[in-house]
C-alpha cells in the first residue's frame, strides 16, 4: 500500500508539468492517493455500525491552555511518502518549554491521524531559522520518547547554506538533517506545507483548535444521545406491554409529551453536527480561489466522514425509534380525535365570524380629543384581551392538526389540513383588522396629543409676543431672545410631529379593508377625515401667524442687543483714550539728549496720537450706530449723549496732554538744533577774532564794524536760544509723578548743560572781544606766557594773551556732573529753590567766566513752578494737564511764540 502511495505521487509529480492542467489537478492526484489507501485501511478495520470507538487518552480540552501556546502544529499535510508532519514553528522570542509540556502536545497531535498515516512515519519540521529553539538535544530526546518507531525524519531549518549545524549526539542522529527552506521541497511538496514554510497549504491554528474541540464535543454528544434513544426504546416496549387500553387523547397527550423530551435530545446533536460539518467545510474552503482548487486535507476529510457517519447513525436511530412507538399506538379512536378536533375548529371560527366581527365593527369612531381617542383605545384593549382565549384555541389547534399530518394518515390528512387552512385564514384576518385598529387608535391619540400640545405652545408664545418687551441690558436682551428660538425650535418640532402623525392618520384610513372571504368592509371615515384636515389647517395658520411676529420680535432683540454691545464697545473705547492719555503722561516724558533723540521721540508720539485717534473715530462709528438705533427702537437719546460727551471730554483731555507733549518735543527740537548753531557760529566767530590777535595791531573801522555786527547778531541770536532753553525748563517743572521727577531732571540737565556752555563760550568771546579793542586802542593786556609753549605750537594754534580760554565741556559730561544734585533737590524743594541752589553749584565749580547779569540766570531763577513731594497721591493726569494749562497762560508762551516767528522768518 505504501509502495502504491509513492508511485501515485512520484507519476503525478512527472506529469503535471506536461499536462498544464494547473495546481488543481496536482493536488488532486495526489489527494486521491492517499485518500484511497486512508479508505482501504479504514474499510478494513472499523466495521460501518461501529461509530463510537474508544476515545483517546488524551482531548483537547484537558490540554487547551498548551495547545494555545502553538507549541507544535498539525497542519494535515503529508510527506512524499505518505507520512503526517509535525511543525515546530518559530516563536518571536527564545522559547522555553518544559519537557512534559511537549510530550503532551506530541502525545495528543500524534494520535489524530489514522494508524496507516502512523506508521508510514512522522515528518517532524523544526523551524530554528531565528534559534528561539535553543537547546534541540531536549526538544529531540522529547520526540523520541514520545513517536519511539513512529520517528521517520527529522528536518532542522537553517537560515542559509553556509550554516554549520553542530553534532548532536543521540540515537537518531541519522534522521536528522539540516536544510533550508528551498532544500525542504525534496522531501515535501509545496502544496503539503504552510505559507510560513514557503509552500501553499492553508493554515490557521486557532482555527484548528476550536474545530477539533467542537467535534470531540459533537462525539461525545453523540454517543450520550445514542444511549439516550437506547433508553427510550426499552422504554416505549415497556410502558405499552403494560396498558394496551389507553385512551386516544391520552395517547395523544404521551406522544407530544415523548416527543417534547426524547426526540428533541438527539436532533439538538443531529443539529450541531451539521452546523459542525459546514464548519469543516467553510475552513477548508475559504483560502482557494476557485472551487476545482478546493481540496481538503486528509485529516480534514476524515472528520468530515465521521461527523456524516454518526449524524447518519442518530437519524437511522430516531426513524426507528419513531417507528416503534408508531407500531405500538392503539388504532382505536383515531376517528374520535379527528372529529374533536374538527368541532373544535368549528367553535373557534364561528365565534370569530359571530360575536369578533359584531364588537369589530361596530367599534369605529377614532375621537376628536386626546381623551375620546384614549377611550377609544382602551376599549379596544378589552376587545383584543376578549380575543386572547380564542387565539390561545387557535394556537393549540392548529399544533395538533400538524401532529396528526405528520402521521402520516392519507385518509384523514387531506380533510385536517383543509379545515386547518380556514381556520387559518379566518383567524389571520381578524387578528389583522384588529391590529390595524389598534394602530388607527394609537396613531389618532398621538395626532390629538401632539395637536392639544401645539395648540397650547402656540398660545404661550402668542401671549409672550403680544407683551411689551424693554431689556435694560445686553444679558437680559440675549436671555430673551434665546427664550424666544427655544420656544419657536419646540413650536417647529411639535408642528412636525403633528403633520406626520396626521398624514400617518389619513393614510390609514384611506386603506381598504375585506373580511376573510374578500368582501370590502372598508368603514366610512368622511367625518373623521374632515375632522382632522380642518385641524391642521387651523394649526397652520395660526403657527404662521405666530412665525410673523416671533420674526419681528427676534428683530428687535437683535437690534436691543446690538444696541447695548456698540454702547459698550463705546465706552470701551472712552476708556482705552483715557489709558492712553495716562500712559503718555505717566511715561511718555523722556525729552532726548540730542537732535536726532528728540526727533525720533517726536516721531514715536504721532504714530502714539494716530492710535489714539482711530480709536476716537471708531468710538464715534459706534455711538452713531448706537443713536440710528436708539431711534429705530424709539428709545430715549440720553444714554447715547451720555456716552458721547464721556468720549469728547475724554478725547479733549487727551487733545490737551498731547499737545503739552508735542509742544515739549518741538521746543526740545528746535533748542538743540539752535543750540548747535549757535555753538557752532560761536566757534567760527572765535576762531576769526583769534586770527586778528594773533596779529597784535589795531583792527581797521570797517573791520572792527563788521565783526561787531557779527557779534551783536550772535549774541540776540543766543539771548533768543537762552529764552528757548528757559522755557523748555519751566515745561519740564510740569508733572508730580516720580517717573515724571526723573525725566524732567534728566531733560533739565541736559537743557543747563547747553544753556551753561552757551554762556560759557559767549562769555569767552566777549573776553576776546574786550582784547581786541584793547589791542585797537593800545592798551593791550600782557599775560606771563611759556616761551617753549609758544614755539612749540604752530602759527594757527597760538593762543592771544588774554587769559587762556577754558576748554568747554560737552553736554553730556555737565549732565553726569550735575544729575545727582539736581534730582536730590527736586525732592525737597521748589523750583526756586532747586535752581537758585544748582546755579550757585555750577557758577562755583563749572561757570567761571559767565556774566552774572545775564538774562538767563534770572530766568531760570525766576521760573514760575513749584514742585510739591506731597502732590504724587493725586491724579497726575488733572494735575499734569492743569499745570499744562498754567503753563499756556504764562509769560513764556508769548516769548515762545515770538521766538518761533523769529525762526520760521
Amino acid at each position: 500500500m505504501g509502495g502504491n502511495f509513492i508511485y501515485i505521487s512520484i507519476l503525478s509529480n512527472l506529469i503535471s508539468p506536461l499536462t498544464g492542467g494547473g495546481s488543481g489537478h496536482y493536488k488532486m492526484a495526489h489527494y486521491s492517493a492517499s485518500l484511497n489507501s486512508e479508505a482501504r485501511s479504514k474499510s478494513s478495520s472499523k466495521s460501518s455500525d461501529d461509530v463510537f470507538y474508544e476515545s483517546k487518552r488524551l482531548e483537547a480540552a484537558h490540554i487547551v491552555d498548551l495547545l494555545l501556546k502553538e507549541i507544535v502544529h498539525l497542519t494535515g499535510g503529508r510527506d512524499k511518502e505518505g507520512g503526517p508532519i509535525l511543525t515546530f514553528p518559530m516563536h518571536r522570542e527564545p522559547v522555553n518549554f518544559s519537557q512534559k509540556d511537549i510530550h503532551d502536545c506530541i502525545e495528543y497531535l500524534s494520535q489524530i491521524p489514522s494508524e496507516e498515516s502512523q506508521w508510514l512515519g512522522f515528518t517532524v519540521i523544526i523551524d530554528n531559522r531565528s534559534e528561539t529553539w535553543s537547546d534541540l538535544y531536549y526538544l529531540l530526546e522529547v520526540l523520541k520518547k514520545s513517536l519511539l518507531a513512529r520517528l521517520k525524519r527529522i528536518l532542522i531549518l537553517k537560515t542559509s547554506p553556509e550554516d554549520t549545524p553542530r553534532h548532536l549526539n543521540i540515537k537518531y542522529s541519522d534522521a536528522i538533517q539540516f536544510v533550508t527552506l528551498k532544500q525542504l521541497t525534496n522531501f515535501i511538496s509545496p502544496y503539503q506545507l504552510t505559507e510560513n514554510l514557503g509552500g501553499q497549504l492553508p493554515f490557521k491554528h486557532s482555527h484548528w483548535l476550536q474545530n477539533r474541540m467542537d467535534f470531540e464535543k459533537f462525539m461525545k454528544d453523540s454517543k450520550s444521545a445514542s444511549n439516550h434513544l437506547d433508553h427510550a426504546e426499552a422504554q416505549i416496549h415497556r410502558v405499552y406491554a403494560k396498558d394496551n387500553s389507553i385512551s386516544p387523547v391520552a395517547d395523544l397527550k404521551r406522544r407530544h409529551k415523548w416527543n417534547s423530551t426524547v426526540i428533541s435530545v438527539p436532533k439538538n446533536v443531529i443539529n450541531y453536527g451539521k452546523i459542525l460539518l459546514n464548519q469543516l467545510q467553510k475552513n477548508g474552503e475559504q483560502s482557494f480561489s476557485s472551487e476545482e482548487d478546493t481540496v481538503f486535507t486528509l485529516d480534514n476529510l476524515e472528520t468530515q466522514k465521521q461527523v456524516k457517519r454518526v449524524i447518519h447513525f442518530l437519524e437511522r436511530k430516531m426513524e426507528r425509534l419513531l417507528q416503534i412507538q408508531e407500531n405500538e399506538t392503539p388504532s382505536t379512536g383515531r376517528k374520535e380525535i379527528i372529529s374533536e378536533l374538527q368541532i373544535s375548529i368549528s367553535k373557534v371560527v364561528d365565534w370569530i365570524l359571530g360575536p369578533g366581527e359584531k364588537l369589530l365593527s361596530c367599534n369605529i369612531d377614532i375621537g376628536d380629543t386626546c381623551e375620546t381617542a384614549e377611550k377609544f383605545r382602551k376599549t379596544h384593549e378589552e376587545l383584543q384581551i376578549k380575543c386572547a382565549e380564542t387565539y390561545g384555541n387557535y394556537a393549540e389547534l392548529r399544533h395538533k392538526a400538524e401532529k396528526l399530518v405528520e402521521e402520516d394518515h392519507p385518509s384523514y390528512s387531506d380533510d385536517i389540513l383543509a379545515q386547518r387552512d380556514y381556520m387559518d385564514t379566518v383567524c389571520r384576518s381578524f387578528a389583522s383588522r384588529l391590529e390595524r385598529r389598534k394602530i388607527l387608535l394609537i396613531t389618532s391619540v398621538r395626532f390629538h396629543r401632539f395637536a392639544e400640545d401645539l395648540s397650547l405652545h402656540l398660545d404661550e408664545l402668542l401671549e409672550f409676543l403680544c407683551s411689551e418687551t424693554k431689556p435694560e441690558n445686553s444679558a437680559m436682551a440675549a436671555t430673551e431672545l434665546d427664550d424666544l428660538n427655544e420656544k419657536c425650535k419646540k413650536i417647529d418640532q411639535l408642528a412636525i410631529q403633528t403633520l406626520n402623525d396626521g398624514q400617518s392618520l389619513l393614510d390609514e384610513m384611506s386603506r381598504p379593508m375585506k373580511n376573510s372571504i374578500g368582501v370590502d368592509i372598508t368603514p366610512d371615515y368622511a367625518g373623521q377625515i374632515k375632522h382632522i384636515n380642518k385641524s391642521v389647517e387651523d394649526l397652520q395658520e395660526r403657527k404662521l401667524r405666530c412665525d410673523e411676529l416671533a420674526d419681528v420680535r427676534r428683530l428687535k432683540l437683535q437690534q436691543i442687543l446690538q444696541l447695548f454691545t456698540c454702547e459698550k464697545d463705546a465706552d470701551q473705547a472712552v476708556q482705552w483714550i483715557l489709558e492712553l492719555c495716562e500712559v503718555m503722561v505717566k511715561n511718555h516724558t523722556e525729552m532726548g539728549q540730542s537732535k536726532e533723540d528728540a526727533e525720533k521721540l517726536q516721531d514715536d508720539h504721532k504714530r502714539f496720537e494716530s492710535t489714539a485717534l482711530e480709536t476716537y473715530h471708531y468710538g464715534k462709528e459706534l455711538l452713531e450706530a448706537a443713536l440710528f438705533l436708539r431711534r429705530s427702537l424709539r428709545y430715549n437719546l440720553d444714554g447715547n449723549n451720555l456716552i458721547a460727551e464721556k468720549l469728547e471730554r475724554a478725547w479733549k483731555k487727551f487733545s490737551q496732554g498731547t499737545l503739552e507733549r508735542t509742544n515739549r518735543l518741538t521746543v526740545s527740537v528746535m533748542f538743540m538744533t539752535s543750540s548747535d548753531e549757535i555753538l557752532n557760529r560761536i566757534d567760527e566767530l572765535f576762531t576769526t577774532m583769534f586770527d586778528l590777535t594773533e596779529r597784535s595791531l589795531p583792527l581797521q573801522p570797517e573791520v572792527r564794524n563788521k565783526h561787531q555786527t557779527l557779534k551783536d547778531n550772535l549774541s540776540a541770536d543766543a539771548q533768543e536760544t537762552i529764552e528757548m532753553g528757559n522755557i523748555s525748563l519751566c515745561n519740564t517743572s510740569v508733572g508730580n509723578s516720580e517717573n515724571i521727577i526723573k525725566e524732567d531732571a534728566k531733560a533739565s540737565s541736559i537743557i543747563m548743560a547747553r544753556l551753561h556752555k552757551i554762556e560759557q563760550s559767549l562769555g569767552e568771546l566777549n573776553e576776546l572781544w574786550t582784547e581786541i579793542n584793547s589791542i585797537s586802542s593800545n592798551k593791550p593786556k600782557v599775560y606771563p606766557r611759556s616761551n617753549e609753549t609758544q614755539k612749540a605750537k604752530p602759527q594757527s594754534q597760538r593762543k592771544p594773551s588774554y587769559p587762556p580760554r577754558k576748554k568747554r565741556e560737552q553736554p553730556e559730561q555737565i549732565f553726569s556732573s550735575q544729575n545727582q544734585s539736581l534730582h536730590s533737590s527736586r525732592k525737597n524743594f521748589s523750583n526756586d529753590n532747586y535752581l537758585n541752589e544748582n546755579v550757585a553749584n555750577i557758577t562755583d565749580r563749572d561757570m567761571q567766566g559767565i556774566i552774572p547779569s545775564e538774562p538767563y540766570m534770572s530766568s531760570v531763577m525766576t521760573a514760575p513752578y513749584e514742585f510739591n513731594n506731597a502732590a504724587q497721591k493725586d491724579d497726575d493726569l488733572l494735575q499734569r494737564l492743569h499745570d499744562f494749562e498754567m503753563f499756556s497762560n504764562s509769560n513764556y508762551t508769548g516769548k515762545f511764540n515770538n521766538i518761533i516767528d523769529k525762526k520760521s522768518l
